[in-house]
């Protein structure tokens, strides 16, 4: 186990890495603790000719219900290792986002409103 933490003051975002074929993404994505799957990516980072490994229903915090396209990949939080499973990314939307089944894996402080600490 390390010591290390991240401290990300761009609060509720914290920097993420998302690798999956033909999607490559390196940015920040909200913290959302109310969507209970891993990433979910704009629509713009839908790969062109690359069918989905499925498609799910989601109900939006609006109470509206979507299909979305799934891939597999993987996911890194800040500078620690991508986690040591593949991940679904969900392509949807215009906010990449990061959801309850990612940051279960770190302890995640919300401190103040001002930054977000993550420790693994």
């Amino acid at each position: 186990m390390t010591n290390e933490r991240l401290v990300s003051p761009h609060f509720p975002y914290l920097p993420i890495r998302v690798y999956a074929p033909h999607i490559n993404y390196e940015g920040n994505a909200l913290i959302d603790t109310g969507f209970a799957g891993s990433v979910v990516l704009p629509s713009s980072y839908l790969p062109d000719n690359v069918p989905p490994a499925r498609r799910t229903r989601w109900i939006l915090a609006d109470g509206s219900r979507v299909s979305a396209p799934i891939y597999r990949g993987s996911v890194a939080v800040g500078g620690f290792p991508p986690l040591p499973f593949q991940t679904t990314i969900t392509i949807l939307g215009d906010e990449p986002i990061i959801g309850v089944q990612v940051i279960r894996h770190f302890s995640v402080i919300l401190d103040h409103g001002q930054r977000v600490i993550v420790e693994p």
